[in-house]
Parts: structure tokens; sequence; C-alpha cells
């Protein structure tokens, strides 16, 4: 998961860097409805869906949203998965940190956020973490 998203953190900072030389969004929706974005972000969502989960990407006004939808019933198991998402979520802050500042950097806001959510299979979260642009 940890390569995909330096995938993800990757195609954001081409198509932020690309819109960078045009003024710029006012926001991250803004951003986000680019076509730069919806074609990049459109093939991450795709190569990420797997037999085990799916991604969904979507923007609302200062926030990017992530969530991660596991494709099987984890049954007995869901308790103990949550302490393990929120560790593995820990490892990973920097990264999603350093998202929010990619695109805070392209737009006109002076706080980006990303929230990343886990969903069970019925679509109930599970995990969810915000992080918060620094720069």
């Amino acid at each position: 998961m940890k390569n995909r998203l330096f995938t993800l953190i990757s195609a954001l900072m081409i198509a932020a860097f690309t819109l960078s030389s045009c003024g710029g969004p006012k926001t991250v929706k803004d951003f986000m409805n680019t076509n730069e974005a919806k074609t990049m972000l459109s093939e991450i969502e795709s190569s990420m869906e797997n037999d085990m989960m799916s991604i969904t990407i979507e923007a609302e006004d200062d926030t990017l949203i992530l969530q991660v939808a596991l494709k099987e019933d984890l049954g007995a198991d869901r308790a103990s998965a949550i302490p393990v998402l929120e560790q593995a979520m820990g490892a990973q802050s920097q990264i999603f940190v350093e998202m929010a500042n990619q695109i805070k950097s392209v737009t006109k806001q002076s706080s980006v956020k990303v929230l990343v959510e886990f969903l069970d299979h019925e679509g109930a979260e599970l995990f969810s973490q915000e992080y918060v642009s620094n720069k």
C-alpha cells in the first residue's frame, strides 16, 4: 500500500505543478475538478483496486477525501483490524501531510486537509484520520 500512496502523491504533485503555471485553482474541490487531476486520479483509482479493496478520491472545499473500501467481511476480526489501521496510518502520516502541502501550494486556501477513511464491505466506517497541511 505504501508504494501505491507514493504513486498517488506523485500524480497529485504532477497535476499540481501543471496547474500552478495557470494561476491555480481556488479550492481543493476546484483542483480535483480539473481535467489533469481527474485523469490522473481516475487512473490511480483503477490501479489501486484489487480483490481486497477499492479506493475513491473526492474533494469538498478544502479537503481531499480518500475512501478505502474493503471488499471482504472482516467478521470477528473487525475489532482487531481497527488498531492495525490506526498504527499503519500513524506510520504514514507524513505522506498525507505532504500530500496536503502539495495541494495547498497550488490552491488559494490557507489550509488543506486530507481525510482518509477506511470502510467495511457494507460501507460503514472502520477508521478515519485527518491530516492537515503544515506549510
